[in-house]
């Protein structure tokens, strides 16, 4: 799984309606957490000029940042993941551990926030008890050495350590808390090819799906009484007379 910081993708453009300029670097740590999650759970690459242009077309990007909502439930259908939304860190630090989740969380910001002044996504990227590894999309020099966050987090490369009561004091207090993604079912099309059963002198159409051949009922039957000439016996519901 790839760190991405939206700090190096100044030229990228996120452009929303209040903010036709916006890039990935000003706007973009909904879709930095999307590339990190999709890659994680996938194994493809996908990076942040990726998921931007994507959260564009699935109208993920709204005026003032990312509505992980609609961007978690494009995702969930595009990449075969499973996502759910939930305001229990109890919940996160369960599916975390024996699920294997990747989650983003919603920080709800405020003039103290820990990861943001502002509304911030961040990944939780796993548990390293008693901490939560953070991966945070807006990482910067200095960034935890603020006054007011101060003691409230480790870092150590791009991993920021903090404690589960610390993390949720900071997230928002609803659904739209944190959002678990795991991987789906991996949904396989079958193969399906036209074919025909022969009866007799019949040739009834029929198709192939992964090697099975299946025939309609009713055109069955109906070849049936043709070429043996079947015909049913008058109590409703009863065998059929050769």
């Amino acid at each position: 799984m790839a760190y991405y910081n939206q700090n190096n993708y100044a030229s990228v453009p996120y452009p929303s309606s209040a903010h036709p300029d916006a890039t990935v670097k000003s706007g973009g740590c909904g879709v930095c957490c999307a590339s990190m999650v999709v890659e994680e759970l996938t194994g493809k690459k996908w990076p942040p000029n990726e998921s931007a242009a994507y959260s564009i077309s699935c109208g993920g990007r709204v005026a003032e940042g990312t509505d992980m909502i609609a961007l978690a439930k494009a995702l969930a259908v595009t990449y075969g993941l499973k996502v759910r939304q939930t305001k229990s860190i109890d919940d996160v630090l369960s599916a975390m551990q024996y699920s294997g989740a990747i989650v983003v969380a919603n920080s709800k910001g405020g003039s103290a926030g820990l990861f943001s002044t502002g509304g911030h996504f961040i990944i939780l990227r796993r548990i390293q008890s008693p901490y939560i590894v953070v991966w945070d999309p807006d990482l910067y020099a200095g960034k935890y050495d603020k006054s007011w966050r101060k003691g409230k987090a480790q870092v150590y490369g791009n991993e920021v350590y903090v404690l589960p009561a610390t993390l949720d004091s900071d997230i928002r207090k609803d659904y739209s808390a944190y959002f678990i993604f795991t991987k789906g079912v991996q949904q396989v099309e079958p193969t399906i090819k036209d074919t025909a059963v022969k009866m007799g002198e019949t040739q009834i159409p029929a198709k192939l799906i992964d090697g099975v051949t299946y025939v309609p009922l009713r055109a069955f039957v109906e070849a049936i009484k043709t070429e043996l000439d079947v015909t049913w016996s008058a109590e409703a519901g009863a065998g059929v007379e050769l």
